[in-house]
């Protein structure tokens, strides 16, 4: 377990998967003290199942959201608003990773939050939301991953999910056609079933893998933007420059001056920038 406050008042505490570990990134808590907070969230590739533990709720680019729901892979940048004695559980799943809990395709999710399609008064949602603990509150997070769990939406995902972590694993293009031929499997077919999995063409997904790269090592290295771009891909600077404006509707210089205006209210980076 980890545990960080970002900024002051902000207390994060992160864990690793015990269950369901090529679906689930980690377990997450946040918690607020006394003071509202803004993070500002770049494109994500993730998938989260975000469950309010507290009664305050927090507010989703303007929508109050106080019940359990689910955001999908986002291409554009999100605000993210906790308020005051907020305390919020997440589980943060890799794009192929819900499937296999819920009939819900990443098409239906995409630059969405969607409520959770069960009724809050579930009583493993309701175990949840009682927990006294953070143990108590995961356990019951697998409880009810394991009793949502199909086997055979799990099997016929396989081959997406063996896709999708090789996306975000290279670092050269990727040749999807080359992929196919090396697990015996239709291009068509394969590209058909990512898109409806995970939302988006697997182009695309490279696409947005290839940014959030770019993103973190913007955030963690020191180096030049020209560096900075050719590590994560790129060809060159300006190309580089025009995805960075694509997502972000700023360019990255812009973006470390924003990140420069932080205070103890406002956090316009992700607290965990994950790459896989």
């Amino acid at each position: 377990m980890e545990e960080e406050r970002i900024p002051e008042n902000l207390i994060l505490r992160e864990y690793a998967p015990i269950l369901f570990k090529d679906c689930v990134e980690s377990i997450w808590f946040i918690e607020t003290l006394e003071q509202a907070h803004d993070i500002l969230i770049p494109p994500d590739q993730f998938v989260y199942i975000i469950f309010p533990i507290s009664n305050e709720g927090f507010y989703h680019d303007g929508i109050f959201i106080d019940k359990p729901s689910i955001d999908g892979i986002t291409f554009k940048n999100v605000l993210i608003r906790f308020l005051p004695h907020t305390k919020i559980l997440g589980v943060r799943m890799y794009a192929s990773g819900l499937y296999p809990f819920m009939p819900i395709t990443g098409r239906m999710l995409t630059d969405k939050n969607i409520p959770f399609p069960i009724s809050y008064d579930h009583e493993l949602l309701q175990k949840i939301h009682r927990a006294e603990n953070d143990e108590q509150a995961i356990d019951a997070v697998y409880e009810l991953l394991t009793t949502l769990h199909n086997k055979q939406r799990e099997k016929s995902s396989q081959l997406v999910k063996a896709l999708y972590f090789h996306l975000t694993e290279t670092n050269d293009a990727t040749n999807i056609r080359q992929f196919c031929d090396q697990h015996n499997t239709n291009y068509t077919t394969l590209s058909r079933q990512f898109s409806k999995i995970v939302g988006v063409s697997a182009k695309k997904f490279e696409r947005l893998i290839k940014f959030r790269k770019a993103v973190k090592h913007l955030l963690d290295s020191p180096d030049r933007l020209l560096n900075i771009g050719i590590d994560s891909g790129y060809f060159d600077q300006p190309h580089f420059i025009k995805e960075f404006r694509y997502y972000m509707d700023m360019s990255p210089s812009e973006y470390l001056a924003l990140l420069s205006e932080e205070d103890e209210h406002t956090n316009y980076q992700k607290i965990k920038l994950s790459i896989i």
